[in-house]
């Protein structure tokens, strides 16, 4: 039996958002333990959909949240598919903002979300430039 390695899920959020979030929060930042409870009792309010973006927009019951020595944004992650086609993924997590951003960094009509998976080893994943893989 293969056993799973997540450190994340929300069975409120769609498969696609828990597995974005499970990669980005495998990073060891000194905030994660924080963020992992809260993302944990979050709530999908919407999801925005324009050319080349994605933004899934989150909300949290305001005795539960917390952003004390959380840096905006709280992760970003970089996923190489193409020369042309960097999809940069950035976690905000503000009193304000509290989002996955999901953009083409060329502007591009085009994410890399379809091979995910089949990719994520070529991931730079960084938070504040120190690399979290």
């Amino acid at each position: 039996m293969k056993k799973n390695n997540y450190v994340f899920s929300n069975f409120n959020f769609p498969p696609e958002l828990n597995k974005f979030l499970d990669i980005m929060l495998k990073c060891q930042v000194p905030y994660r333990k924080k963020l992992l409870y809260q993302l944990k009792n979050a709530v999908l309010r919407r999801i925005e959909r324009e050319i080349g973006f994605i933004a899934y927009v989150l909300d949290i019951e305001s005795s539960l949240f917390d952003d004390s020595n959380i840096p905006t944004p709280a992760l970003e992650m970089l996923v190489f598919s193409d020369k042309h086609f960097e999809t940069e993924f950035l976690l905000h997590w503000t009193k304000n903002i509290k989002e996955l951003e999901i953009y083409n960094v060329a502007g591009e009509n085009y994410l890399e979300l379809e091979n995910f998976s089949n990719i994520v080893l070529n991931t730079s994943l960084t938070k504040n430039g120190d690399n979290c893989i």
